[in-house]
Formats: C-alpha cells, structure tokens, sequence
C-alpha cells in the first residue's frame, strides 16, 4: 500500500473542491499545517487529487485491504452557513453543497506512531443494585420511546434551518427535566440572527465529593429527525436525570450532576464557536467551574447483530474488536483515563450490556472521529470527559440520512445504559 502525504492547506482546497461535508468535519480538527495521511479507495479523488496537487510529488494507489468507507450521507437540506477555518484568526464563509459520493469514500488519520489504549472484554458479574425487575425495563423502555417519539414525530427536525422544532424541542427538554423535579435554567447565546440556549438542570448535593456534567444535543441535521442522532441520546438523558433524582442517590453518595442539552452540534454550527458545547465549556472554565468528569450522550439507539455489520476507524480495525454491534462505547482521551476505568469497572457489573473502551492520545487528534461530538471542547477546556456512543456510522448505516428513525432503535438496549448511567453515578467513592 501506498501512502499520499500532503499539507493540511492541499486538503482544504481539496475538500473545497469536492463540497465534501463530513471532510469539511474533519478537516475542522485538524491544526493548521499538520500533515494528514490520506488513505484513498477511489479513482475519482484521484484525478481530483493529480490536478489539485500537482506542485508537490504524490503516490496515490488504492488501500485493498482496509475498507471501512463513510457512509453515504442524504444531506438534503444542507445550506449556507458560516463554517470556523482558523486563518488568520477570522471566520471566513462556504456553501455547503450535497457532496459527491466518491468522496465519501476517504479515510484519514494522523500518522502519528502513538498508542491506543482499549478493552474490549465483556465481564459477567453482579449489578450494583440486584438484577433489572423485566416490569421495571418495560416501564423504561416505554419512557424512553415517548420521548423519542416526541423529538423525532411530534416535532420532527430540530435543525437550525426549522427554528419553530428547535425551540419546541428545547422546551421539551427543559419542561421534562422540570417536571422530574430538578432545578432548570438557560444558557442562551447568539447565533446569527437569533438566540438559542443550552438547556441546564442540576441534582445533588451543595457540596459534592464528585460533580458530573452528563450532555447530549438535541439538534438534528437538516433535513432529517435525528432518531439515532441524537434524539435517542436525549431520551437516555432525560431518564437517568429523572431516576437519579428520584432514588436520591446523590445525598448518600455526595455527588452533585449537571444534565445539559446543548441547543447546537450538527453542521452548519459544528466545530465553531456557536457549539452548544464549546459554550458550556468556555464558561464553566472561566467561571472556574469544577467538573470531575464530562459524559457526553452521542448516538446511543442503533444496534446491529449480524457478523461484519460493525466497523472501526483505522487502525482499530485491525485490533480484534467485535465485529457486531450489540455493544456501547466509553471513549475518552488520556486525561481522562480515571473516568474511563470507572466507568468501565461499574458498566461492566451488568451482563446485559456490552461495554467496549478506548483511550487516545493527543485529545483524539490521531484517530479525528472520536472527536465528533461535545466532549471534544472539554477535552480541550482541560477537563476530563468521555464519549458514550453507538460508535455512530460505523455501525449506523441510516447516520444522517432521513432514515434514522424511531423504527430502527433498540430501546431494550438505551434501557440497560439509563440503569449503567445511574448506577454509576450514584456509586459510592471508591
């Protein structure tokens, strides 16, 4: 296999080029003259690549033998907005066009020699509180469809292109989370020509021995209902936040949790300033806020369970993962290696459900899918914070295209991570 290695500016007329929007994603990770390595699998990026880089000696060859491609994404409804590009310390602004399939076909990582730490060995064992009463589950997995249902039918799209569902979907959040009996407030800030806000809601004690912060988005891309993203994220938030507080769990074991949905993740808002996420984080950081520990909700509905229908970003691929996807996944960065051991230790206590972790370096930069979603600006601001997921489109193949849909979900499933969630966090210190 050969390699193409080129600078981060070649790329970024590349993508310009081909309307790529997951590149556009991407590409917003990636620091500004660090090289990327571009494993390529099509003959069209190739003739793109040849006349576009033509100033500086290239090798492209296709990769026979990894092949976990992008999905092919419906981004119908995709339209202008600003996109942050650091140069020159200013925003500039592009058109977010429907990409061209063969693009969709590229794979990039940062070469980087760095190791990736990983378990992946489900444990069967005892539960914290006693085995899950199957009346209880089914309680909770109706609980959890309603408000799927609610996100993703009543409301439909929550994008920034419908205002109307986006508002409705935030009073939503904030009335359900109200209605459970915690204490809720906004944080509202500007985004082009109108306000949104974080919707914030606290449990716990005044002075914690711990203090979470658990988020999830509650956007959708535009032109889609989101069920898997993240309508399903949402749902599990607002159930563990509701049975958290009503175990009052949190006075015995002296932890206090901030449930958060951030009002903006998707694209066009993705990677800039106006992510509901890069807004909590920058003020937690300035008011000094302590978190002990961020767990971000991405895409936590979609199961699959036959052999090959679960993929990885590379190099995982080649690291004896499982090949269905049955199970949930704790991401974190280095610095987050506490939080993930301890989730970990305390998910694997239930044998329903599956639990996979890995640990990177550098913030994610090596492997830049793990950033894409909100614990990447706290991994930033300096504080530890995981990312409990699906693993999103490698194993989701309706990931933003109008098909994900309540249908597709496995609510059993989102059932037995709410039951991990508030195990975990209602645990005593160890």
């Amino acid at each position: 296999m050969k390699i193409l290695e080129i600078q981060q500016t070649i790329l970024h007329a590349l993508l310009e080029e081909l309307d790529d929007a997951m590149g556009w994603k991407l590409l917003q990770m990636v620091p500004h003259g660090v090289k990327v390595l571009l494993f390529l699998f099509d003959r069209t990026i190739q003739s793109q690549l040849t006349s576009l880089c033509s100033p500086i000696p290239i090798i492209v060859q296709g990769n026979d033998f990894h092949t976990t491609p992008f999905p092919n994404m419906d981004f119908a409804g995709m339209w202008s907005t600003s996109r942050a590009r650091t140069q020159d310390q200013r925003e500039e602004t592009s058109m977010g066009k429907r990409p061209r399939t063969a693009m969709l076909t590229a794979l990039t990582a940062l070469w980087l020699g760095m190791g990736v730490a990983s378990s992946g060995t489900p444990l069967e064992g005892p539960m914290n509180h006693g085995d899950r009463a199957s009346n209880s589950l089914t309680d909770l997995e109706t609980a959890l469809r309603h408000h799927v249902h609610v996100l993703t039918v009543d409301i439909g799209e929550r994008s920034v292109v419908e205002p109307a569902g986006h508002s409705r979907a935030a009073r939503y959040v904030a009335e359900t989370l109200r209605a459970a009996g915690l204490r809720v407030w906004e944080e509202p800030y500007p985004y082009e020509n109108r306000t949104v806000a974080n919707i914030l809601a606290e449990t716990g004690v005044r002075d914690p021995r711990r203090r979470y912060v658990v988020g999830a988005h509650y956007d959708s891309l535009a032109g889609t209902v989101g069920a898997d993203d993240n309508a399903s994220a949402v749902a599990v938030l607002l159930e563990t936040a509701r049975r958290m507080h009503a175990s009052g769990c949190a006075a015995t074991s002296r932890v206090a949790v901030q449930f958060v949905g951030f009002a903006l993740e998707e694209p066009p808002a993705y990677g800039t300033r106006f992510m509901g996420s890069r807004v909590r984080a920058r003020n937690a950081k300035k008011a000094r806020e302590r978190i002990d520990g961020m767990i971000c909700l991405e895409m936590v509905g979609y199961t699959c369970r036959e052999p090959g229908c679960q993929s990885y970003p590379f190099p995982l691929g080649f690291m004896n993962y499982p090949s269905t996807g049955d199970f949930i996944g704790i991401v974190g960065n280095f610095a987050s290696r506490g939080l993930v051991r301890a989730m970990e230790r305390s998910f694997k206590k239930n044998p329903h459900l599956p639990v996979i972790t890995l640990t990177v370096p550098l913030n994610g930069w090596p492997i830049p899918s793990v950033r894409l979603s909100d614990h990447a600006p706290f991994w930033d601001a300096g504080y530890p914070a995981v990312m409990v997921t699906d693993s999103a489109f490698y194993r989701n193949p309706y990931y933003h295209t109008i098909h994900d849909t309540l249908e597709t979900l496995d609510f059993a499933f989102m059932a037995q991570l709410v039951g991990n969630l508030v195990d975990f966090l209602c645990e005593e210190p160890r």
